[in-house]
């Protein structure tokens, strides 16, 4: 599987092979709406690398190439990608572990 990469739960202290994804969403205080999406991977810790054979034109290789970004990079395109769409918001919520941005209205 491409970009699966060892990441550690802090919680436990345990290291799982997996993804993590950055969501963007928008909110009122009772609505959690998702409008984009990244999935997080990592060249130090990564367990596979990407296919070689992807168009570098496509869609999914720009995503691919996206998942190897720093979490606070990626934030500020989902945003930019949010704000090109047409999505105003008031405040820019995130969460500590970098796991949720949300835009909210109120």
């Amino acid at each position: 599987m491409e970009w699966l990469a060892r990441f550690k739960d802090h919680a436990t202290g345990a290291y799982y092979k997996w993804f993590r994804m950055l969501t963007l969403g928008w909110s009122d205080g009772h609505t959690f709406l998702p409008l984009d999406f990244t999935l997080l991977s990592s060249v130090k810790a990564g367990l596979t690398g990407m296919n070689p054979g992807i168009d570098k034109r496509s869609c999914g290789y720009k995503r691919r190439k996206e998942a190897f970004h720093s979490a606070p990079h990626l934030v500020s395109e989902l945003l930019d990608r949010a704000i090109a769409s047409g999505v105003s918001a008031a405040y820019v919520l995130m969460d500590s572990w970098f796991a949720r941005v949300v835009l909210a209205t109120t």
